[in-house]
């Protein structure tokens, strides 16, 4: 089992667990909830809540009254008395057609004001749900009042990114942890360096590059099958190899469609798309089959990589997997992990990477 957040989603995985945590808590009810995320998915850019240079309306742009009939129709429902004394006070002053800038006015100066009599009455989500009128930045603001609240009086929670070096070391993680390789890091150095600082050992099962590795096929094309291996991304290439180009029919097995027959520049351009794409796809076949030989052979002449991973478990070392496919004892690995969880046998120091 693996999990990740990706960056620019992680205030909003923050406020979807400031949610649950106040609904575990019985401050909210399902009803508030269903209200709070079918409002929030109407506005554009959503996930960005947190971002101050995003704002989620144009101030000046104009609310309909059918998106106010919705929005009043579904608050009354979940808040029968305090949604109407809400909506009568909109209405009153501006109507049930008016812009974003008009219904910021009455819900921060009239009904959220402080000293106001409905403002007394309406609990924080209440607040936060009836400010979907116009998401502003005091709606903004609220919301992250109500995830620092909420996850403050659980966690220690900061909203500043946790260095790797620490976020590595405190994860009490018992499952794998996932890297993706960035063309600035060298993710093995940086994992070794780790282990060495916390005085852990690590292990290393590792596959070698596929450009090492020997072409053992007697296949009589295996020449330009390599060549192309190392330019699978560039089609035009593999398009005007020599010798392909003059007998693309033969090769492909297609025909020539009639129309062309009689127009030779025509068949060339044809037959050469035809082999371009013959070519990439039997160099493709043929990359795959190198890699699952070259694993065969390095599992095979290496220590058995599932019993290390047990061994590291059980001794809370770091185990770190590198190789040009995912492995195909991936499965075996998770059995034997999921036998030791449930035994409790899994020390907390444990790590296994894979690098990706």
């Amino acid at each position: 089992m693996t999990s990740s957040i990706k960056v620019q989603l992680v205030h909003l995985y923050n406020l979807i667990l400031a949610i649950k945590l106040a609904y575990k808590k019985k401050e909210i009810s399902e009803g508030e909830i269903e209200f709070f995320f079918k409002q929030l998915f109407l506005f554009k850019g959503f996930e960005g809540w947190r971002n101050l240079q995003h704002d989620m309306i144009n101030m000046d742009e104009k609310v309909e009254k059918t998106r106010f009939l919705s929005y009043k129709r579904e608050l009354i429902k979940i808040y029968p008395e305090n949604g109407r004394k809400v909506a009568e006070i909109i209405e009153k002053e501006i109507g049930q057609t008016f812009s974003y800038r008009e219904a910021s006015r009455i819900l921060n100066f009239r009904i959220f004001a402080e000293g106001s009599e409905i403002s007394k009455s309406l609990k924080m989500f209440e607040v936060i749900n009836v400010g979907f009128l116009c998401p502003d930045h005091e709606f903004k603001t609220r919301l992250t009042q109500l995830v620092y609240e909420q996850l403050s009086s659980v966690f220690m929670f900061s909203e500043q990114p946790m260095k790797f070096h620490d976020f590595v070391k405190l994860a009490a993680w018992t499952h794998p942890i996932a890297l993706i390789p960035h063309r600035s890091l060298n993710t093995l150095n940086a994992i070794s360096s780790m282990a060495s600082f916390f005085g852990l050992e690590l292990e290393l099962i590792r596959s070698s590059d596929l450009t090492t590795l020997p072409l053992t096929s007697t296949n009589p094309d295996d020449e330009q099958l390599h060549l192309i291996e190392s330019n699978l991304q560039d089609y035009s290439m593999a398009a005007n190899l020599e010798g392909y180009v003059k007998d693309a029919s033969v090769y492909t097995r297609l025909e020539v469609p009639t129309s062309l027959k009689a127009d030779p520049e025509q068949q060339v351009i044809f037959g050469s798309a035809c082999m371009a794409k013959v070519n990439v796809e039997n160099a493709l076949r043929r990359k795959d089959r190198l890699v699952r030989e070259h694993e065969a052979s390095a599992v095979g002449a290496s220590k058995d990589p599932v019993k290390e991973v047990e061994r590291a478990a059980k001794a809370g070392s770091w185990v770190m997997i590198s190789s040009l496919r995912f492995p195909r004892y991936w499965n075996k690995v998770v059995e034997v992990l999921d036998i030791l969880r449930a035994d409790g046998k899994i020390k907390n120091t444990f790590r296994l990477f894979f690098d990706l």
